[in-house]
């Protein structure tokens, strides 16, 4: 069965094909998880890396459930490990980037803005360094179109 996409859900296909960074929103019944599901199709066709992430176990369980891909929470994929008695860090991070070719993080609403080590990150580092991103989940800007990166 062929999958007809709108031409805002392919634009957003295309874009993460020649984009370092996409931002794919909408509200529920948009059609976000379908573009996602051609979005990592179209990477595999070209045999890219494809890591899929979410905030919670849940909503990673659900990027699996959806796109039959394996996905995992941030922390686990930026391999969250103990470094000391009280000090913890990411095994991947800007010195140790993911070695993936497409990163795609759901549910990016859930991720607390004043803290982005909760996301496994901090200002100005950057674990995907040369990696191309497709980022879902944001809710309520109005600033974007649904489905448009």
């Amino acid at each position: 069965m062929s999958i007809v996409l709108t031409d805002q859900q392919q634009a957003a296909v295309d874009m993460v094909q020649h984009s370092r960074m996409s931002i794919l929103v909408g509200g529920p019944g948009t059609g976000k998880t379908t573009t996602v599901n051609q979005i990592v199709a179209q990477a595999k066709k070209q045999r890219k890396t494809v890591f899929m992430a979410a905030p919670t176990g849940k909503a990673a369980k659900r990027m699996t459930e959806a796109t039959g891909e394996p996905a995992s929470t941030i922390h686990s994929l930026l391999g969250w490990e103990a470094d000391g008695e009280n000090y913890y860090r990411f095994a991947f991070n800007s010195d140790n980037p993911l070695p993936c070719d497409l990163l795609i993080l759901d549910e990016v609403s859930m991720i607390d803005r004043k803290n982005p080590a909760a996301a496994g990150g901090r200002p100005g580092s950057a674990a995907v360094r040369g990696t191309g991103g497709c980022i879902t989940g944001f809710t309520g800007i109005r600033e974007y179109p649904a489905c448009g990166t």
